[in-house]
């Protein structure tokens, strides 16, 4: 009938695509469309079932923090496609996910300090996706706590490069900059962190620094008010308070 025609013709022309996952739900509702019809599409469908089942288990696993148990899902899931498959789209999913349970495995460990285990997942993120953004912007953090500041910059750089709208980089490499001494850079930066995200408190905190050494004290006080109103964390709050007494 059309709409199992239809449902197949999206099937067969999405591989690769970055469509998110098709629920289980409209697998079964296939399946009931095509019972006693084309033994290869029910083939199909069955491993999209299969695939599909241990995604959501990875998902699943995912959102409780359980990331060893998600990935063994997301690889069971990618073991049900054979070479030759019309379903290249969920795989892609999975794929994903195993990059983005890799950078969160990488960012418990720098919560931990433990910088070697932090690396670890890093590099395997990058050998899922070797130009996924995040994973610079954290490769950035773990040298930047380990006093490594050149290649702290060229994460960070790598990162802007990758994905210029995504706020964090900026900031983190405005900070580096900052505690450099070089605060003209860092006050461009900080900048393009407030167009990028005009509700950023951290980004106005680091124009007011900036603004602070350079002796621009009207700009400075701006500045910080920008970051109270947007809600600065307390510790911050302190800096800028006593940077204001100046």
């Amino acid at each position: 009938n059309k709409p199992c025609a239809e449902f197949v013709r999206v099937i067969e022309t999405r591989k690769g695509s970055d469509v998110v996952a098709i629920p289980q739900a409209l697998w079964i509702n296939l399946n009931s469309l095509i019972t006693g019809q084309n033994d290869s599409l029910k083939k199909t469908v069955e491993i999209l079932n299969q695939a599909a089942i241990h995604s959501k288990n990875g998902e699943y696993s995912a959102w409780f923090d359980n990331f060893e148990q998600a990935l063994r899902e997301y690889r069971t899931a990618l073991l049900k496609f054979p070479e030759d498959n019309r379903t290249g789209w969920l795989e892609h999913e999975a794929m994903n996910s195993q990059k983005i349970i890799y950078l969160n495995m990488g960012n418990q460990a720098l919560t931990r300090n433990d910088f070697s285990q932090a690396a670890v997942f890093l590099h395997k993120a990058l050998l899922v996706d070797s130009l996924f953004a995040p994973v610079y912007t954290n490769f950035g953090l773990l040298y930047q706590m380990r006093q490594l500041l050149d290649s702290a910059v060229m994460s960070y750089q790598k990162a802007i490069l990758l994905q210029p709208q995504n706020i964090e980089p900026y900031v983190y490499l405005g900070s580096v900059y900052s505690g450099k001494g070089e605060f003209a850079k860092a006050l461009d930066l900080f900048r393009k962190a407030t167009v990028i995200d005009p509700a950023c408190p951290d980004a106005y905190f680091g124009e007011g620094y900036c603004y602070a050494y350079l002796g621009d004290k009207p700009r400075c006080r701006e500045a910080f008010a920008t970051a109270f109103k947007l809600g600065l964390r307390n510790d911050y709050r302190q800096i800028a308070e006593e940077l204001l007494k100046l």
